[in-house]
């Protein structure tokens, strides 16, 4: 995923922190399209970076919340008005902020339906000028499920249909 950010145009000119934890365990895997939900966090990332300004931060989280894997994407670019943040879900809607540059406006609308299709939900909370934060919530797999030990799980992640983050 690090790489997958260092090639979206202007990430260069960001402040971009990813927090994963590794301790006191790993984060649980979900059950998945890895390459659908890449595209979704690819998606998030992309938009925290267009809609932020040189020097700004954009962090990348990811923590366990229950039974859930929660991936939070936040910036603090410039924010979504409180009057379109009922819109952004929809497939082409463009913000007045996002009318002069690229996009065709189907970015949040694709990553709602990853994430749903998924079994999973999605928010979003902005503050006009100070930022947006986007959080994915996903199912985690079925702990009684999967072995304890430590060989099982690396193979486990490696498997495909299983999305590790």
């Amino acid at each position: 995923m690090a790489e997958a950010v260092r090639e979206i145009p202007a990430a260069r000119e960001r402040i971009i922190r990813v927090s994963v934890p590794r301790a006191p365990w790993p984060l649980p895997a979900v059950q998945g399209d890895r390459d659908l939900l890449f595209i979704a966090v690819q998606n998030l990332v992309a938009n925290a970076i267009k809609f932020s300004g040189p020097g700004d931060t954009v962090e990348v989280r990811a923590s366990e919340d229950g039974n859930a894997l929660l991936l939070e994407v936040a910036d603090t670019g410039t924010g979504i008005p409180a009057d379109e943040i009922g819109q952004v879900w929809q497939e082409l809607a463009r913000g007045r902020a996002g009318r002069s540059l690229p996009g065709t406006g189907i970015g949040l609308a694709l990553v709602r339906v990853i994430v749903v299709r998924h079994g999973g939900q999605v928010a979003i909370r902005s503050r006009a000028g100070q930022g947006t934060l986007v959080s994915m919530r996903l199912p985690v797999l079925d702990r009684a499920r999967i072995a304890p030990d430590v060989a099982g799980l690396r193979h486990r992640r490696d498997t495909p249909g299983m999305a590790p983050v």
